[in-house]
């Protein structure tokens, strides 16, 4: 049961490996945290991101960046008046989900 929010404000890009920051995100999850993460999107769209990936054929495709984010509840605003609602938002669905337990 999460007993512990944490709410992350960014831009999403993350500048480490992304796979580095999983096994933590796990842990956090694993520990009662339930994290959302606040995605402030600019006019350059972090969903026009692509990542190179090297297949087993050692054939580069290029990826959605957003398809290996680490964190598995996020939202993405792209006007920064809409921050207060989205976090109370979020708030209010987290205390109705511990709540339900």
């Amino acid at each position: 049961m999460a007993h512990q929010l944490l709410i992350i404000v960014s831009d999403g890009r993350i500048q480490e490996n992304v796979g580095r920051v999983k096994p933590y995100v796990k842990l956090a999850t694993e520990r009662g945290i339930f994290i959302v993460f606040i995605i402030v999107d600019t006019k350059s769209s972090i969903l026009s991101i692509r990542n190179p990936i090297v297949d087993e054929r050692q054939q580069i495709r290029l990826e959605p960046y957003m398809d290996s984010f680490p964190f598995p509840y996020y939202v993405i605003i792209r006007d920064v008046t809409n921050i207060p609602q989205t976090m109370a938002d979020a708030l209010r669905q987290w205390f109705e989900l511990v709540g339900q337990k």
